[in-house]
């Protein structure tokens, strides 16, 4: 059994049935055990995330918080979901090996919204020495939970009572205490959809219409126009800016083999383009990922350890028969490295915005573009107008549904 991650392939040998061994290997089949600094011994850290919603608010929060650490998170490995009932089926032993490459492992509990489901959670987060963060409106579940663990000595974060009693005070009202889904509020704007509703959706459309070099002749209407070389994240940051900042968004990747569309060159301001750039190991780590997803290296060793095969039997017959067939260059280094230097190369001619999103998240490369389309296109004004007047009639291009 193979299975495949962002930057790693883990596989399992389980010749014996009784014993199964890990090993992480990297796309360049150098041996790693862990995605942490050189010398570092990683320990595993469980944290419970439990919510009477979706749970995006809780995961949000840690993922931000873990950034500010020497850590990683198994987020991008897998989605470790669970629910009262399938809470203790998992396999310990298994589960820690798996997440045994970074040094916190997660287990989400979405729509909790009654105690005795509530106190099974933080019971098992008890015996498994985890730390609980929740999100929960109902005042009661939070003081459960809190009640709990201070009892048990849990480590755990409310992450909704400090706020909701803060701004109780400052508003001088009470929290509804039920979940934002199922408030009067929401419940009326469901039943109609504003202009802003429609203007996302258009966005969204445009963005699938307008991506990876598709219809070039939309690209003067574009808002935004993202351009690199491939797997640079051009697709992401489009459904991104698309569908929270309703703009509309095209990508063209940049080829060394093929030039630039007309349009883009000849009708598109250079302000609004943005080149992605990334840094060489990084790239080569996501299109080694990519080849071996597709199966082509796999198909790339098995012909050449056929091919060597052959040779040692019968050299020159085979090779009359079975020319050699070249390798992908997709993630050769020096092509890497040529097709980042001509990226760079058309964006200093054409003086377009270069964006280096090494290590960053897509919110975050979102939010420098919007500030930036913002100081371009909108906080200069027009006819000298002042920059409130853009916030009041809504032209300003908000960030603040990003991250």
């Amino acid at each position: 059994m193979v299975v495949s991650t962002l930057n790693n392939t883990l596989h399992t040998n389980s010749s014996s049935p009784s014993s199964s061994a890990f090993v992480l290997l990297r796309p360049d089949e150098e041996e790693e055990s862990t995605c942490l600094p050189p010398g570092r011994v990683p320990e595993l850290k469980l944290i419970f995330l439990v919510s009477d919603a979706t749970c995006v608010t809780a995961r949000s929060t840690l993922l931000k918080s873990l950034a500010q650490f020497d850590t990683c998170t198994d987020d991008y490995l897998m989605d470790d979901a669970a629910s009262p009932s399938n809470i203790d089926d998992d396999d310990d032993d298994a589960s820690l090996l798996f997440g045994g490459t970074c040094d916190v492992r997660t287990r989400t509990f979405t729509f909790i919204r009654s105690p005795q489901a509530l106190t099974q959670i933080l019971r098992t987060a008890q015996d498994k020495r985890a730390c609980v963060m929740y999100t929960m409106a109902d005042p009661e579940l939070r003081q459960v939970a809190n009640e709990f663990c201070t009892q048990h000595a849990v480590p755990h974060v409310d992450l909704m009572g400090p706020p909701l009693d803060v701004l109780g005070s400052f508003l001088k009202k009470e929290p509804l205490g039920i979940p934002s889904r199922l408030s009067p509020r929401t419940k009326r704007k469901s039943h109609y959809l504003g202009d802003s509703y429609y203007k996302r959706i258009d966005a969204v459309e445009f963005a699938l219409k307008a991506d990876d070099g598709q219809s070039p002749w939309l690209l003067p209407e574009a808002d935004i126009v993202l351009v690199g070389v491939s797997r640079s994240g051009k697709t992401p940051l489009s459904v991104v800016l698309s569908q929270t900042m309703s703009l509309k968004v095209a990508n063209i990747p940049l080829v060394m083999e093929v030039p630039p569309p007309s349009q883009l060159l000849e009708q598109v301001d250079p302000r609004r383009i943005f080149c992605l750039t990334i840094a060489p190991s990084e790239l080569r780590k996501i299109r080694t990922n990519r080849l071996e997803r597709r199966g082509v290296k796999q198909m790339e060793d098995q012909q050449q350890q056929q091919q060597a095969g052959d040779d040692n039997r019968d050299t020159f017959k085979n090779a009359k028969i079975m020319p050699k067939i070249p390798k992908s260059n997709y993630a050769d280094r020096n092509y890497l490295l040529r097709d980042l230097a001509n990226a760079r190369q058309l964006s200093q001619q054409h003086n377009w915005t270069e964006i280096d999103v090494t290590g960053r998240a897509v919110e975050e490369t979102a939010t420098l573009i919007v500030e930036l389309f913002n100081e371009r296109f909108v906080a200069t004004g027009k006819d000298g107008e002042d920059l409130l007047d853009y916030f009041s009639t809504g032209s300003y291009i908000s960030n603040q549904y990003v991250g």
